[in-house]
């Protein structure tokens, strides 16, 4: 399993080759990002970082935000592709006012998403990822995920550990289609206030969450597992916020080496 940190435009402000060439020397393996495809220089800020990733031999995974729209934002995906080589990329369910009506929007525009891709030759694995409930509207955890999963043979899977805790105080009880799709998890903390917070050292949540790592070592996961973490919670100034980034990520890495 290998480290990797999400990135969005909070934590744009720092380049891309400053971020590669402060993580060269830890055990962080590469990025998520997400970005806002119709803000041009995001754009560039992801091409000038997926050179690099290709380059330094670096993981780079594509946090994607597809409800419409879905070929330019495809075509995009795909010149990102195209620079880095084979890329991860996911997208979330989409909510609704029941669950299956959630779930068969979302069914459409992954059978769309994937239809495309495979239509482009694109070099882009696409994947899925359970959401956390969230009041007045449906969001698809990890099991309401199933149908969708079975209806569509390529899609992959992305496990979010910390939006399944949330919800269900187990991370443990997965089904093997799961398990046969799994390919990025997502870890992070939470308390009665905030969301993707980093996992310390004296975490109340901290045992599920490494009982859920041991678990991914037991299933033989080999691949990324992603801070979800958000960057404005991590410190004050910008410099302090990738320090803290940093340091943290290697004391994750201790419990999945």
């Amino acid at each position: 399993m290998n480290i990797v940190l999400y990135l969005d435009t909070k934590s744009f402000g720092i380049s891309p080759d400053d971020l590669v060439k402060r993580i060269k020397k830890t055990h962080i393996k590469g990025f998520e990002v997400s970005i806002d495809v119709y803000n041009e220089e995001e754009k560039n800020y992801l091409r000038r970082l997926a050179t690099l990733c290709k380059d330094n031999d670096l993981i780079l995974i594509l946090h994607a935000h597809i409800v419409e729209d879905i070929e330019s934002q495809l075509d995009f995906y795909g010149e990102i592709a195209n620079i880095y080589g084979k890329i991860n990329a996911f997208n979330h369910p989409i909510s609704s006012d029941n669950i299956y009506l959630s779930q068969e929007k979302t069914n459409i525009l992954f059978s769309k998403i994937i239809n495309y891709i495979e239509l482009k030759k694109y070099d882009i694995s696409f994947g899925i990822e359970n959401l956390s409930s969230r009041k007045g509207t449906v969001r698809l955890s990890k099991d309401m995920l199933l149908p969708i999963l079975s209806n569509n043979e390529k899609l992959n899977f992305t496990y979010n550990l910390g939006n399944e805790f949330r919800d269900f105080g187990k991370i443990t009880n997965v089904n093997p289609l799961f398990i046969k799709r799994l390919n990025i998890v997502h870890i992070y903390s939470f308390d009665y206030k905030n969301i993707h917070k980093a996992i310390t050292k004296k975490d109340p949540n901290k045992v599920n969450i490494v009982k859920g790592l041991t678990y991914l070592k037991q299933i033989l996961y080999v691949g990324p597992i992603v801070l979800d973490y958000d960057f404005d919670l991590l410190g004050l100034t910008t410099e302090e916020k990738l320090d803290n980034y940093i340091t943290n990520a290697e004391s994750i890495y201790e419990y999945i080496a």
